[in-house]
């Protein structure tokens, strides 16, 4: 059932820019309803166990530039880090430092941050697969 949708611009335009910014929802628009829930659930569970990680601590541009960097592939849920790190206290960070995982938390959350990219990636190689099925079903319509 998901295989015989056909894909227009607009269609993956949209499916895009929704994964940009939500991991998932593009499959999700797509058609690719299972792939997409576990896609959202394995990022969004890794980044958010970054950030209990790294002990609810602002990253700060400065300090780590790879992180905020990184970030720019999921923009809504930088937003939203931001405001869980930026309102807490100083007890979560003191714990994270002692107990040595803040780095650790760090690169989960640029992980999953990368891995949204790769998600991009894949809904534009799904909508060029499908773009050129329907192409070859054409040419074979034609002879």
């Amino acid at each position: 059932m998901e295989d015989d949708k056909k894909y227009n611009d607009q269609e993956v335009l949209k499916a895009l820019f929704l994964a940009w910014l939500f991991p998932g929802a593009g499959h999700w628009i797509l058609g690719y309803r299972s792939k997409g829930f576990i896609l959202s659930v394995l990022i969004l569970s890794s980044y958010f166990a970054g950030i209990v990680m790294s002990g609810f601590q602002e990253v700060i541009l400065s300090q780590k530039p790879y992180i905020l960097i990184s970030q720019a592939f999921t923009p809504l849920l930088g937003i939203l880090s931001f405001i869980l790190t930026h309102f807490q206290e100083d007890y979560f960070y003191l714990k994270a430092n002692f107990i040595g995982i803040y780095q650790v938390g760090l690169l989960y959350i640029c992980i999953s941050s990368l891995l949204n990219a790769l998600i991009l990636l894949n809904i534009y190689s799904l909508s060029l697969v499908k773009r050129n099925e329907k192409r070859n079903e054409e040419e074979d319509s034609e002879k």
